[in-house]
């Protein structure tokens, strides 16, 4: 398990990626570092109306389709508009109507038409009809398709179409997500936090990868509540600023994104966790540290000779790159890597099934968005 959240099961021969290069995943310990993916920009092609992806986004977040009911709560009035006109737009034969409290509304649909009882008749002989009746209506149809009905809050996940939808989306899929379930805080002056809370483990790492693809990292972590174990992912520094141009908010919670927006420019990214493991000076060290540090404009260049104690921030690898003219750190400081720090190890023993994967040429991929050697 990483810093990040992030979870991968391996047999402890399978190499994982270092700064020193591939090492089987029983030689790693607590706090190696390895090498995860910064940015997944993969996106697809296929096509989905604009009302079907918000509709999705909205109902998952706050939902209960279950009891023969098609349900959706929420109490912000733009949101909740928002919501309607996707449902008419998805069939206008769909009605939405106040459930049982405020906020809580249920969708249902006309029920047009009358089909004959060819075997009963009324006094005078005449057929009898009845409505024409269909106890599914279209959207609980569409829902069970897609494997959705049914699913209890903690037992939900993200249908498979959406991650083969466009950039754009898939933004609007997350936006209309994160303006339900997603919260906007200031953590501290002028240092903003965007959170997405979840009972179901699945679908909070399936948010954690759709970020991925708009080259925001977050974070995951377990909360304890009376009934479950709850998850939540966290997005800080200067990616909230990334997810607000990308993504942003709709309805109530714009208005606390609108001031965010203003003070993130302001925010460096976070140097104590985004930072190049300080193997990395095994690797290389300038010929001459004060010459470098002289470049860099140190009061006192020998002191530069300190950053061997510590893991460099990418920027000031970056630095010391140009200033010496290294073409190898400047690729670890440019590269498509976050170096993600291992929290927890556990040894799980007995018989297991596993499986091989091997891609030719470069020899690795991702997998639950950890960069991981080809098996065998």
């Amino acid at each position: 398990k990483l810093r990040s959240g992030k979870e991968i099961k391996l047999t402890p021969e399978h190499p994982l990626m270092t700064v020193k290069g591939w090492m089987p995943a029983e030689k790693l310990h607590l706090g190696s570092r390895i090498a995860t993916p910064r940015v997944i920009d993969a996106f697809g092609t296929e096509i989905f109306s604009e009302e079907k992806v918000k509709i999705l986004a909205y109902l998952i977040a706050e939902g209960h389709l279950s009891n023969n009911f098609v349900l959706f709560s929420n109490m912000d009035q733009k949101i909740i508009d928002d919501f309607k006109n996707a449902i008419h737009n998805f069939d206008s034969n769909l009605k939405i109507k106040l459930h049982s409290k405020e906020g809580c509304f249920r969708i249902v649909e006309n029920r047009k038409g009358e089909i004959v009882i060819p075997s009963l008749r009324d006094a005078k002989g005449k057929f009898i009809t009845k409505p024409l009746i269909d106890k599914q209506s279209s959207i609980r149809k569409w829902l069970e398709e897609l494997n959705m009905y049914g699913k209890l809050a903690h037992e939900r996940s993200i249908p498979d179409i959406i991650f083969s939808l466009s950039k754009q989306q898939i933004a609007l899929f997350l936006n209309r997500l994160f303006s339900c379930d997603g919260c906007i805080y200031e953590k501290q002056k002028n240092y903003w936090q965007i959170s997405y809370g979840s009972s179901s483990k699945k679908l909070i790492r399936q948010v954690q990868h759709l970020l991925l693809k708009f080259e925001i990292p977050s974070r995951i972590r377990e909360k304890i509540t009376k009934k479950r174990l709850a998850y939540e992912a966290t997005i800080d520094g200067a990616h909230v600023y990334t997810f607000l141009n990308e993504i942003g908010f709709f309805g109530q919670k714009e208005i606390r994104a609108k001031k965010a927006i203003k003070e993130c420019p302001q925010i460096t990214r976070n140097t104590n966790v985004d930072t190049i493991p300080k193997e990395i000076w095994d690797l290389y060290k300038p010929d001459n540290w004060a010459e470098v540090g002289r470049k860099l404009n140190y009061a006192h260049p020998k002191a530069l000779r300190e950053s061997q104690r510590y893991s460099p921030s990418r920027q000031k690898l970056l630095q010391i790159a140009k200033a010496d003219e290294s073409e190898l750190i400047e690729k670890f400081a440019t590269s498509d890597i976050f170096w993600d720090e291992i929290t927890s190890l556990q040894l799980e023993e007995g018989n297991f099934t596993v499986y091989d994967i091997c891609v030719p040429e470069n020899h690795n991929f991702v997998a639950n968005d950890i960069i991981v050697h080809n098996s065998y």
